[in-house]
């Protein structure tokens, strides 16, 4: 294994990420483009939403990344909502009553933790005490304890379902200088390359 350093400093392009979600959205919605791969056109000539990711892959990488993290993140919330849907669908009942059932069984926080959080955050806490905060420790580490639950529950409703992600994510050309600083076999079959911002 060959592992590579290289100096990468770009300014992150979040307007260009809001267009390109805005612009696919637009051309879909307002019904002239019956093609959902074509983005928009220039006199005969098409420009695909395959075309437009590769440039914007190209000219921001960064930007297209977050455009990635955000496809990702509401793709997990649809095949979430998929699931759940099923297993509601499954036991006859509603959502609020399955979420009911299976954090029932999750354990109370005891004042031992409530006691603990507050002395590894004391200096967080703003001079208050932990009679003054207790309620709201007790609130995050309960919270906390069941979203573990309902994310453990979760994760075994897509295990069940047999859940498979087909979306690729961002994949970008990497060309290394031959003086560039560098360990490893140079014929190795797996090269990782670390991105780092000196300043």
């Amino acid at each position: 294994m060959r592992i590579s350093r290289a100096r990468w400093a770009r300014p992150v392009a979040f307007a260009a990420v809001a267009l390109f979600i805005v612009g696919c959205a637009e051309s879909q919605a307002d019904g002239k483009n019956a093609d959902p791969s074509i983005v928009a056109k220039v006199g005969d000539v098409a420009i695909t939403n395959a075309e437009l990711e590769k440039e914007l892959r190209k000219r921001d990488a960064k930007a297209f990344q977050a455009y990635y993290d955000a496809k990702k993140r509401v793709l997990d919330l649809m095949i979430t909502q998929h699931v759940i849907d099923a297993e509601i669908l499954k036991r006859g009942i509603n959502e609020s009553t399955l979420r009911a059932e299976i954090t029932s069984g999750v354990s109370q926080v005891s004042e031992a933790e409530v006691q603990a959080f507050y002395a590894q955050n004391q200096a967080q806490m703003g001079g208050r005490t932990l009679e003054q905060v207790g309620p709201q420790i007790v609130q995050h580490l309960q919270g906390q304890r069941t979203q573990g639950v309902m994310s453990d529950f979760i994760g075994g409703l897509k295990k069940q379902a047999g859940v498979q992600i087909m979306l690729d994510p961002p994949r970008t050309d990497v060309k290394i200088a031959s003086n560039d600083p560098r360990k490893g076999a140079e014929g190795a079959p797996i090269t990782l390359v670390e991105f780092s911002d000196f300043q």
